[in-house]
């Protein structure tokens, strides 16, 4: 089986509710992996939230 996000939900800051297809879920906090340049417009929180 493939894993694949069923569900993102944006919470605060930097943190999304991810869901899975196999019913597991989580919060993730991307703060730190937003690196590099590809990455700079969704450092603006108000971008990020879209």
């Amino acid at each position: 089986m493939f894993i694949h996000v069923t569900s993102a939900k944006y919470l605060q800051d930097y943190k999304v509710k991810v869901s899975f297809n196999n019913g597991r879920e989580g919060i993730v906090d991307l703060a730190d992996a937003l690196q590099g340049k590809v990455f700079e417009q969704l450092k603006n929180k108000a971008e990020f939230q879209i």
